[in-house]
């Protein structure tokens, strides 16, 4: 674009004080928090605590090596942690984009570029095509331009000729030159930003339920720790090893196991969703996928692709409605209108709508006369306020006369072919018949002339009406599917949309949705009081001319009914609804950074099915951790057991702190990700979702897990009391033996509760390559220690024989086979039951 009169620009001194005066041009980000100050209050943690104590009394009795390694357990806590908080905030920064980290400017007379967070009130800006806005401004200068404002104002179509321009908004069309009046945090979109930094008040329920149980526990553990120090000590006369017992016996009972499994299957849940394009930026937000009763929408990138195409052409009284199947071998009445459609657009379109009409003519065989790239460019009429058409002068090689092709709103259109009332009238039906449809309707024109000066306004050209051009905003071929597997799972889909109430009904009917007496718009919905609102939310399902904050009242009107509600999104005004949801959905290809900031979850891929499949991992992964939880309740009954019945009879102690943690740090978790692992359930998109207040263990799962837990207590107090009354074995080897027992019982327990009993489906959990890994490893560690001395001293256990280790396993496959046939029979319900249940 050439400057015709260059107002005056800012030099970079004066540049220079008002970066200092307003601030860099940046949106606001939340507040970060010191390393330490982050990952302190883990220190604070029960087992932390136990940790630490035992590994300070294992170092004053001397035991140096058994005291580092219990030492060493807690980093490997503080790791897992810091580990997994970090993940998701790294994978977030690599998907930060910043779509034009730099802008034209010009200062001190010349043009240059500089980084967008350097722009400064004042300073004047060149736009161009594919360019993204960097601040608030007033358009001083323009050619053509458009841009589109659909990630802000949620609009699919671009604003043509405006007269002041937006931070985040896209140049599609044509240039400028523009006078940026606000930067930063005061722009509209930094106005949005600021919400990023009001943390959400909702706190995970798993965390509260996990909490509170471990809390009772360390209380319940506390008063049987002094107790059991008491009584050691008092009837040994070894204070030192009381203390020591004492802490063993908090350990068994502190079920530390649960926050930290629910750490990994929360990590890797949202490992396992990267893998299908979904990003979960706070994994624990994975716990509200799995209960979501709502999702609403944004229309504009999130339901439809927004790519513009053709849908319908209009000439005379012909219409013809675009398919796959006409598109190849268009009839030839209807050549000229896309070939002059073609004419009135630039050869290297930006704007959706020419991109689709030249989409049209270069994708087929029939259209390649039609482009005429021999043409020379004379002149461009572009958009203005008094007429809403663009016009283009061409010159043809073989011929004398000009060539002129136009395009605009069909009003326009119609004032420059100077049609009579009759023709019009028929055209302006025509027209709005094809917008009650949903599309955006451009009329065509033509025109030649002979002289050698042209006009200064496109109405002195005599103009010949062509017809009208259809173009719709086409919705992702994957939503119908996944808005059906919503209704089934009893997931109701909202949209959205700032777009006309007639194109929001078309492109629901179109995604599948219901229609019928579904719609409330922006203006209507304002004459609302808040119980009317939510008593229409009851029904509705498409809002059309909505504005950001109508948005938020939908979503709070519906969280107060103390629904799940997911909101998806990619532009700026979708960012407060975002951010209040229960669930903040972004796309993430092309949403702003203020969406994505936002958001729980980000879709890496834009793809709508992704949601689906995120809401179906989030039903599993609950339904997997809950399989988890009761295993490792069960596992703590026969390991406070060990603890506390040698105690009480006097017998040598069969677990120490060592062994307490090995098992509950290390195989436990292990044995968990069995659980983790299983990547389908049957019928869990089929059900309605689960209450998010749906507690881990109801009654029924607590009386399956402490049976478990007691069936395996009395097998291995049994053993140990055999080895030691009547087979006279040294106390190290029998711990040793009841040690293997307790891990492998672990593996047959997972089995048996995950199989339900099935020999079918036991099978194919034998064939998981992940599960024989675990399996392997765990079998490869009872060896090691058993094996190698110096671990040996320090787990204090004896050698045992290959024949002692068989028995071992033939106990442990006894135990699987009981628990296994209890399933099968029914007898208690298990974690396999059918999604319905889990109400």
């Amino acid at each position: 674009m050439a400057i015709e009169s260059l107002p005056k620009n800012l030099t970079e001194l004066e540049a220079l004080d008002r970066l200092n005066q307003f601030g860099r041009n940046e949106l606001p980000r939340p507040n970060k928090i010191s390393f330490f100050m982050k990952y302190t209050p883990l220190l604070k943690e029960p087992m932390i605590i136990l940790l630490i104590a035992a590994s300070i009394i294992y170092m004053i009795m001397g035991d140096l090596g058994e005291g580092i390694l219990l030492g060493s357990f807690v980093f490997i806590i503080l790791a897992i942690s810091i580990y997994q908080e970090g993940k998701a905030q790294k994978a977030l920064e690599a998907l930060r984009e910043l779509s034009s980290p730099r802008t034209l400017v010009i200062r001190d007379g010349i043009e240059k570029r500089i980084p967008s967070s350097e722009i400064v009130p004042d300073d004047l800006i060149l736009l161009h095509e594919g360019d993204r806005v960097p601040a608030d401004g007033v358009i001083l200068q323009s050619s053509h331009l458009s841009i589109d404002e659909s990630l802000f104002t949620g609009e699919s179509f671009p604003v043509k000729n405006p007269k002041n321009f937006y931070s985040s908004t896209l140049i599609v069309g044509g240039s400028g030159l523009g006078k940026v009046l606000k930067t930063g945090i005061h722009t509209e979109v930094g106005k949005i930003g600021k919400i990023l930094n009001e943390p959400k008040s909702d706190e995970l329920n798993l965390n509260k339920e996990i909490s509170k149980i471990v809390r009772l526990f360390a209380w319940v553990g506390t008063i049987i720790c002094i107790a059991i120090i008491l009584i050691y000590g008092f009837t040994r006369g070894f204070w030192i090893e009381a203390f020591l017992v004492g802490l063993s016996t908090q350990m068994s009972l502190l079920p530390e196991e649960f926050p930290v499994v629910l750490t990994i299957f929360l990590a890797m849940g949202a490992w396992r969703l990267t893998k299908v394009q979904i990003l979960i930026r706070h994994p624990v937000s994975i716990e509200r996928l799995g209960a979501v009763n709502i999702l609403c929408v944004d229309k504009t990138g999130t339901i439809t692709q927004n790519k513009m195409s053709v849908a319908e052409l209009k000439i005379s009284n012909q219409l013809l409605i675009i398919d796959s199947k006409n598109s190849k071998n268009l009839d030839e009445a209807f050549h000229e209108i896309v070939e002059f459609g073609v004419l009135s657009s630039h050869r290297d379109p930006f704007d959706p709508m020419e991109k689709a009409i030249r989409r049209l003519v270069e994708d087929h065989e029939w259209g390649k006369d039609h482009l005429h790239r021999d043409w020379n460019l004379v002149r461009d009429y572009p958009l203005s306020d008094q007429l809403l058409a663009m016009s283009d002068v061409w010159k043809n090689p073989e011929l004398e006369d000009y060539v002129i092709a136009s395009k605009g709103a069909p009003e326009a259109i119609l004032d420059l072919c100077h049609l009579d009332s009759v023709q019009s009238k028929k055209i302006i039906e025509d027209s709005k018949e094809m917008a009650r449809k949903g599309l955006r309707v451009l009329g065509v024109a033509k025109a030649t002339f002979t002289k050698i000066t042209l006009p200064e306004n496109q109405h002195e050209f005599d103009f010949k009406w062509i017809g009208l051009i259809g173009l719709e905003d086409p919705i992702r071929p994957e939503v119908p599917a996944a808005v059906e597997i919503c209704r089934k799972a009893g997931i109701r889909v909202m949209m959205m949309t700032g777009d006309y109430p007639e194109t929001a009904l078309k492109i629901a009917k179109q995604a599948g949705m219901d229609t019928i007496d579904a719609l409330i718009t922006g203006k209507e919905m304002d004459t609302f009081s808040d119980e009317e609102l939510i008593n229409r939310l009851k029904k509705a399902h498409v809002f059309a001319r909505m504005i950001p904050e109508q948005k938020l009242r939908i979503v709070n009107a519906l969280k107060s009914t103390g629904l799940i509600v997911a909101m998806t999104g990619d532009g700026v005004n979708d960012a407060p609804s975002l951010k209040s949801a229960n669930i903040g959905i972004a796309m993430g290809l092309r949403g702003t950074d203020v969406a994505r900031e936002a958001s729980d979850i980000v879709l890496m891929d834009d793809n709508f099915a992704s949601i689906v499949s995120g809401i179906e991992r989030g039903r599993l992964i609950f339904s997997n951790i809950k399989k988890a939880m009761s295993y490792i309740a069960s596992i703590h009954v026969p390991i406070a057991g060990l603890s506390i019945i040698p105690v009480i009879f006097k017998w040598p102690l069969i677990l120490m702190p060592i062994h307490i943690v090995f098992l509950q740090l290390i195989i436990d978790p292990a044995c968990s990700l069995l659980f983790e692992s299983q990547t389908s359930e049957k019928g869990s998109m089929n059900s309605p979702p689960r209450n998010i207040n749906e507690k881990l263990f109801a009654k029924k799962d607590l009386i399956r897990s402490f049976a478990q837990g007691l069936l395996l207590m009395f097998a291995t107090i049994t053993i140990f009391w055999l080895c030691a009354n009547v087979y006279k074995v040294e106390s190290n080897r029998a711990r040793a033996l009841v040690f293997v027992v307790l891990t492998l019982s672990n593996i047959g327990f997972i089995f048996a509760d995950m199989s339900g009993g099935s020999i079918k489906q036991l099978a194919l959990l034998f064939k998981k390559t992940s599960n024989l890994i675990i399996i392997f490893g765990l079998l490869m560690s009872l060896i090691l220690i058993n094996h190698i001395e110096k671990v040996r001293t320090i787990f204090h256990f004896g050698l045992i024989s290959l024949t002692q280790f068989l028995l071992a396993i033939g106990v442990s496959i006894l135990i699987f086979l009981m628990i296994s046939f209890w399933n099968s029979m029914s007898l208690i319900p298990n974690d396999n039951r059918d999604p319905k249940n889990h109400e």
